[in-house]
């Protein structure tokens, strides 16, 4: 009896013990648009970057704490684990952007993201690649 009152007990300890558990990832698709507001094609490379090594967006690609392609499609897809973000009440402000090739920030944006989220956000470059 005393067996099966403890077994119930920690069953239910730990049914909402992981109910309390938020997820710890997010979902952020970029769609990356051109000039004339077309979506570019594939390995256009979009960096992914914190509030601290933003700078304003005077940053480089080398400080970056994500980076992804984009497919076909010009889309990339973060799947991000937001263990190693800086959040604050469960949110935290991420950074994308497009270089061009001498390393300036040719488009940007920036969301706030919270666990769990599944978010799409669309870059517009202002110049061409």
């Amino acid at each position: 009896m005393k067996k099966g009152l403890l077994f119930a007990a920690l069953a239910l300890v730990a049914l909402l013990f992981t109910g309390c558990l938020k997820s710890t990832k997010a979902t952020v698709t970029v769609t990356v648009e051109d000039v004339n507001e077309k979506v570019v094609g594939s390995d256009v490379m979009v960096y992914m970057f914190k509030k601290s090594a933003w700078n304003g967006g005077d940053c480089k690609p080398s400080d970056a704490s994500k980076e992804i392609p984009t497919e076909d499609d010009g889309v990339a897809i973060f799947e991000l684990s937001l263990a190693n973000l800086e959040f604050i009440d469960n949110q935290t402000t991420l950074y994308f952007a497009v270089f061009n090739k001498d390393d300036k920030v040719i488009g940007s944006k920036s969301k706030v993201i919270k666990s769990g989220d599944n978010v799409r956000i669309t870059i517009k470059l202002n110049e061409e690649l």
